[in-house]
């Protein structure tokens, strides 16, 4: 990829816990490799963004703490938080619906920045707090200076880039967009059953 151009990659790695990977059949992802990862791309100039999603039915009130001081030890260059979405169409809407899970059929709320699902282990409010916090503590500036003190050109470009979540971290704390979890006072309705065409799982079958 250094080869080719490429400074700077987005990286999808959800959770620092295993068993949360399994459960979203993302298990290709292994915690264990997360360090080396990040740094044999830092080796080869290449920034990384760790994203990271909260709200999966494994997480419980500590995951915010374990995963701001996961992005630290890690050394994530810019990293991303959202909250777990079941986009309308798919099975993991479908399953939210089945269990009664939904909070808001109100699309607006659809961008991973709001909970539109009743988690397991915590109440909403508790999910949205934690995931404001996460935010807060990540971009901290003493935070920031320990992940892009590389003596490069990425540290310039990324510390432009923490910046700029700094400035998202204010707006989440102030823009009434933010205020509540969700749409409270709009929360839409359900779709029809027939809205909806779900898409079945089909059986892989190799080639003999």
């Amino acid at each position: 990829m250094a080869r080719s151009g490429c400074v700077y990659l987005l990286v999808g790695f959800e959770s620092g816990n295993q068993t949360t990977l399994q459960s979203i059949r993302k298990n290709f992802n292994k915690t264990l490799n997360y360090r080396d990862l990040i740094r044999s791309l830092q080796k080869r100039g290449i920034s990384t963004q760790g994203c990271f999603v909260f709200g999966f039915d494994h997480d419980d009130s500590s995951v915010f703490e374990s995963t701001v001081q996961l992005v630290q030890d890690l050394g994530v260059d810019i990293p991303r938080y959202s909250l777990y979405t079941p986009y309308p169409g798919t099975q993991l809407f479908a399953r939210m619906q089945a269990e009664n899970r939904i909070l808001s059929y109100n699309w607006n709320d659809y961008d991973t920045m709001h909970v539109v699902i009743n988690p397991v282990q915590m109440t909403p409010d508790e999910l949205y707090r934690g995931f404001k916090w996460a935010y807060k503590e990540t971009f901290r500036m003493g935070r920031v200076l320990k992940r892009v003190s590389h003596p490069d050109i990425r540290c310039a470009i990324n510390f432009v880039g923490n910046l700029c979540y700094r400035i998202f971290v204010k707006r989440l704390y102030s823009d009434p967009i933010y205020a509540s979890p969700y749409s409270l006072h709009d929360p839409g309705t359900p779709p029809t059953a027939s809205h909806w065409i779900i898409p079945e799982e089909e059986e892989t079958v190799c080639p003999g």
